[in-house]
C-alpha cells in the first residue's frame, strides 16, 4: 500500500474498513468508467490494496511536497462540486514500513441477486399484492448491505434501480427513501446543481411524506379528500356533494402546490383533470352561485388545514343557547311594567344586532393562496418562459437576449416547452424542466467556457468562501469540500452570482465541453504561491494539503490556492483554470 493509494481514495491512512469503502463510493461519483477507464482501474486497485493492508502497519512520509491535485465546484445549487483529491509530487516518498502481502489469489467477485430487486417490484406494481412498509425497507436495506455494491458498476446500477423505482412507485414507495439516501449521500452535499433532477424529486419527497403522514393523523376531513383524488373521478356523487367538496379539494389542491409540489404525482391524473374542469364550470356558473362559492372559498381558506378550535364545557353551552329563551319568557310574566319589558327586549334585539354587523374576527391561519388550475396550463413560450428565467438569474435574463445572444439553448427551451404543451403537461413540469436545462447549460458553459469566464467563476468562488471563513471556518471548509447545504449569501454576492450565471448562459460554446475529470494536477510553482499567501508555513500548509490540521488551516490552503491559479502567468493560468474547470 502506497500513499498514491491512500490519495486515490483521497484518505489518510487508515485501516478502518468502513472508511475505506465511504472514500471509494465518494470518489466512484467523480469517475466515468467509460470515458477514463485508467483512472477507474487505479481507484479499484487502491481500494483492493487498502482493504488488504496489515491494520497494524504505519507509514512514514518523507520529502517536500511540490505539486498538488485539488477538485473544487461551485455548490449553492449553481454548479456542482467536487470533494478536493490531492495528489503527491513526484519528487515525494512514500514509504510503508513493510510492503502488503499479496500472494493470497483475491476472492471472487460478488454478484448481486435478482430476487430482493423482483421482490420490490411485486410490492410496488403488482395490482394482487399488498406492499408491506416494512419489507420494503429491509429489503432496501438487505440490498445496500450487499458486498457486491462495492464494484463501481453495480453501486451506479442499484442507485438508478432505488431511484427510479422510488419515483415510479410513489408514495407506495416512501419508506424506500430513507436508506437510500443516508447510503448514497443524497442531500448531505451542496452539489445540488450537478446533483440529477431525480434526487432532488425525491429529497422533496421525503419532506412532503412527512407532510401526509401529518394530515392524514391531523385532518381527517382532508385525509378524506386525498383519499379520494387517488381514486378515480367521483363520476358517481351526486351534484350536491361534488359541490360541497368543490371548495376543499381546490384548496387542497393550492396547497399540494405551492408548499408539497410531488404531493401531486401521487394523484390520479384524471380526477385532477375532472376537478380542473369543474372549478371552470362553477366559476362560469350564475351570480348568485358564484358569489355563494366564493364566500364559501374565502371561508374554506381563512379556516386552513388545521383550524383553531375553540372547546367548551357543554353544560355552559347548553345555558348561553337557551338564556335568550328564558330571559324573553321571564320578560313576558306578569308582574314586569312595559318599559322592563321595552328594555329587555330592545337589549336582546341590540346584541343579535351586533352579532351580524360585527362578525368574530377570521383566523389567521391562511395556509396558501388561492389556485386557479386554468391558471397552471401553458399558454406561449413567450409567456410562459420568461419569469422562470427571470427567477434563475435576474430581471436581465430574457428570452429575447438568449435568441439573440445564445440561440442553441433558446431553441433548446423552446423545444421542451412545446413537448410539454403537446402533453398538456402544466406550469410545475415547465419549470422543473427549464431549471434542469439552465443548469445542464450552467454546467456545460463553466467546463468549457473562455479563459475570463474561469477566472471571474473562481474568483467568485473565493469571495463565496471568504464570506464563510469570517463567520466560522468549518463552515468554510465544509463549502470548499461541497459539503454545506443552505448556503445563504449577502445580496452583493448574490448579485456577483446572477450575473456570472447570465454570463455564461447568454455565451454559446464553440466547442463541445469537456468530459467531467474527478483530479487535476497544480504546478509546483502555483503550490509554492498558495503556500506564501495562505501564510500558514511549510508544515502547517502541507499537513493541510493531507487534510491534517484544523478547518482554519483547510479553508486558508483552499482559498490560497484558487488565488494562486487565478494570478498565474496567463499561460499557466489559462490550463489550469481550464482544468479546474472541466471538474465542474
Amino acid at each position: 500500500m502506497t500513499g498514491e493509494d491512500w490519495t486515490e481514495l483521497g484518505l489518510a491512512p487508515t485501516a478502518d474498513h468502513r472508511e475505506i469503502r465511504k472514500a471509494y463510493a465518494r470518489r466512484l461519483k467523480t469517475i466515468d468508467p467509460e470515458a477514463d477507464p485508467d483512472a477507474f482501474i487505479r481507484l479499484r486497485t487502491a481500494r483492493d490494496r487498502a482493504l488488504s493492508q496489515d491494520p497494524d502497519r504505519q507509514f512514514a512520509v518523507t520529502g517536500a511536497r511540490t505539486d498538488a491535485e485539488a477538485a473544487m465546484g461551485v455548490g449553492n445549487g449553481e454548479a456542482p462540486d467536487a470533494d478536493p483529491n490531492l495528489e503527491p509530487a513526484a519528487d515525494a516518498e512514500v514509504q510503508p514500513a513493510a510492503a502488503p502481502d499479496t500472494s493470497e489469489e483475491a476472492p471472487p467477485e460478488p454478484v448481486l441477486l435478482a430476487a430482493p430487486f423482483q421482490r420490490i417490484e411485486s410490492l410496488l406494481f403488482d395490482p394482487d399484492v399488498r406492499p408491506d412498509p416494512i419489507e420494503l425497507q429491509q429489503i432496501v436495506t438487505e440490498i445496500l448491505a450487499d458486498p457486491a455494491l462495492e464494484r463501481i458498476d453495480i453501486a451506479q446500477w442499484v442507485e438508478g434501480f432505488l431511484a427510479d423505482t422510488i419515483v415510479r412507485g410513489t408514495p407506495l414507495s416512501d419508506p424506500m427513501i430513507d436508506p437510500a439516501a443516508a447510503h448514497f449521500g443524497w442531500g448531505q452535499d451542496g452539489n445540488q446543481i450537478s446533483r440529477p433532477p431525480i434526487i432532488d424529486w425525491i429529497l422533496q419527497r421525503r419532506e412532503d411524506s412527512i407532510f401526509e403522514a401529518g394530515l392524514i393523523a391531523g385532518s381527517p376531513e382532508y385525509a378524506t379528500i386525498l383519499h379520494a383524488l387517488r381514486a378515480p373521478p367521483p363520476t358517481q356523487l351526486g351534484e350536491r356533494q361534488v359541490r360541497r367538496q368543490s371548495v376543499r379539494v381546490e384548496y387542497l389542491l393550492s396547497y399540494f402546490q405551492t408548499l408539497h409540489p410531488t404531493m401531486l404525482a401521487t394523484l390520479d391524473q384524471q380526477s385532477i383533470q375532472f376537478w380542473s374542469d369543474r372549478f371552470v364550470a362553477e366559476g362560469a356558473g350564475n351570480g348568485f352561485a358564484r358569489k355563494l362559492r366564493e364566500w364559501e372559498k374565502d371561508r374554506i381558506w381563512k379556516r386552513g388545514l388545521w383550524p383553531v378550535e375553540r372547546r367548551g364545557d357543554w353544560l355552559i353551552a347548553l345555558c348561553i343557547f337557551l338564556m335568550p329563551y328564558l330571559f324573553a319568557w321571564a320578560l313576558l310574566r306578569p308582574g314586569y311594567s312595559r318599559v322592563a319589558r321595552f328594555v329587555g327586549f330592545g337589549w336582546m334585539i341590540l346584541v343579535v344586532a351586533a352579532m351580524l354587523t360585527n362578525p368574530d374576527k377570521p383566523s389567521e391561519l391562511k395556509e396558501a393562496p388561492a389556485l386557479d388550475l386554468e391558471r397552471t396550463r401553458l399558454v406561449s413560450s413567450e409567456h410562459d418562459l420568461p419569469p422562470l428565467l427571470s427567477d434563475y438569474a435576474g430581471p436581465e435574463l430574457t428570452l429575447g437576449a438568449m435568441k439573440t445572444r445564445n440561440k442553441p439553448l433558446h431553441d433548446l427551451l423552446v423545444q421542451r416547452w412545446t413537448a410539454l404543451r403537446a402533453g398538456d403537461r402544466r406550469t410545475w413540469d415547465l419549470e422543473r424542466s427549464v431549471r434542469e436545462t439552465l443548469n445542464d447549460a450552467l454546467g456545460a458553459g463553466l467546463r468549457g467556457g473562455e479563459y475570463d469566464i474561469h477566472r471571474r467563476f473562481w474568483q467568485f468562488r473565493v469571495d463565496r468562501a471568504r464570506t464563510f471563513q469570517q463567520e466560522d471556518a468549518a463552515k468554510c471548509d465544509a463549502f470548499l469540500e461541497g459539503t454545506l447545504p443552505g448556503q445563504v449569501f449577502p445580496p452583493e454576492i448574490e448579485e456577483e452570482r446572477r450575473a456570472l450565471v447570465r454570463e455564461v448562459l447568454l455565451r454559446p460554446l464553440s466547442n463541445a465541453p469537456p468530459r467531467r475529470t474527478g483530479t487535476y494536477r497544480i504546478p509546483g510553482s502555483v503550490v509554492a504561491d498558495a503556500r506564501a499567501l495562505s501564510k500558514l508555513g511549510a508544515p502547517r500548509f502541507d499537513a493541510a494539503l493531507e487534510r491534517r490540521g484544523t478547518a482554519a488551516e483547510h479553508c486558508a490552503v483552499g482559498i490560497a490556492l484558487i488565488e494562486a491559479a487565478i494570478s498565474a502567468p496567463r499561460k499557466v493560468g489559462r490550463t489550469l483554470l481550464k482544468d479546474m474547470s472541466s471538474a465542474l
